[in-house]
């Protein structure tokens, strides 16, 4: 296994925005003294077929002065599941005084679910995305979602938000946000696993879009031994390497609540695997 920077054309939504806004003053670094912090959701992809989310709040906390807003505005429905591999600008600058931040919760308002057999599962009273023609429906449920918020996985609780330009980068975890369909009850159970990762500015330009090409990444080959088939599961149900989960759990780090942070990825069909958008540690592979 080995460590890689994560390719610059996984990047096309950043950098897209970032042509678009070469122009703004706002794209300026932060006034001296203070943090600025740009903020960025990603995802990988899970056992649904699509899922939209609809962010209204982020926030942080543990600096001195109180919670600091990370989102301007609530967002539309955004296709989180068209995130695997890219970034997504949520909010471009926040400025604050430096500070460590022990807390980071998101709150979800809308959401929207389809599974793989084509049922759409809804949470609150969104407008269906156009490609959804008159699907069954059934009802999303998201405990925390839109109430205290979900807390995002930080490493020990503790982020240092340092004096100059940083991303945070919230990824939705490939295995584990997408929850199950709870039985026959016509409902689906979503437990979003959203983990934080800051990626500082290493060239010092007062920018950090760039750097987000360099953010840590686990790679490596899933292979088969020799005479290995993989069975299917259940009967009937062909399996590939692409069913395998790559996992990377930091050693001797723990979230706020003592449990360890594992992080997960995805295995093409060639069985190249990816874990991305880690925080500087080092990993036990599974």
């Amino acid at each position: 296994m080995r460590f890689r920077q994560i390719k610059p054309a996984l990047l096309l939504l950043a950098l897209a925005f970032a042509a678009g806004a070469c122009d703004d003053d706002s794209m300026s670094g932060p006034q001296d003294g203070t943090a600025s912090l740009a903020v960025y959701l990603t995802d990988g992809p899970g056992d649904v077929k699509a899922v939209w989310v609809e962010i209204l709040r982020i926030t942080a906390q543990g600096g001195e002065g109180g919670p600091v807003d990370l989102l301007d505005e609530p967002t539309d429905l955004i296709p989180i599941t068209d995130l695997v591999g890219k970034v997504q600008l949520l909010n471009l600058v926040t400025e604050f005084d430096p500070t460590t931040i022990s807390q980071l919760r998101m709150v979800v308002g809308d959401a929207v679910l389809e599974s793989v057999e084509g049922t759409v599962y809804v949470k609150g009273d969104p407008v269906l995305p156009e490609d959804l023609e008159d699907p069954e429906l059934g009802e999303l449920h998201c405990p925390s979602c839109s109430q205290s918020g979900l807390k995002v996985k930080i490493p020990n609780d503790d982020m240092e938000v340092e004096e100059g330009a940083a991303a945070l980068v919230l990824d939705f975890d490939v295995a584990q946000s997408y929850g199950h369909k709870a039985g026959n009850s016509g409902k689906w159970l979503m437990h979003p696993v959203i983990h934080g990762t800051l990626v500082g500015d290493a060239d010092g330009d007062g920018e950090v879009l760039d750097d987000l090409g360099l953010a840590r990444s686990v790679t490596g080959t899933v292979t088969l031994g020799t005479d290995v088939t993989i069975p299917e599961c259940p009967a009937g149900a062909p399996r590939s390497l692409t069913d395998f989960i790559p996992t990377a759990t930091l050693n001797g780090i723990t979230d706020g609540e003592g449990n360890p942070i594992v992080r997960t990825g995805t295995t093409d069909a060639a069985g190249q695997f990816q874990i991305g958008f880690l925080p500087a540690g080092s990993y036990t592979l599974g």
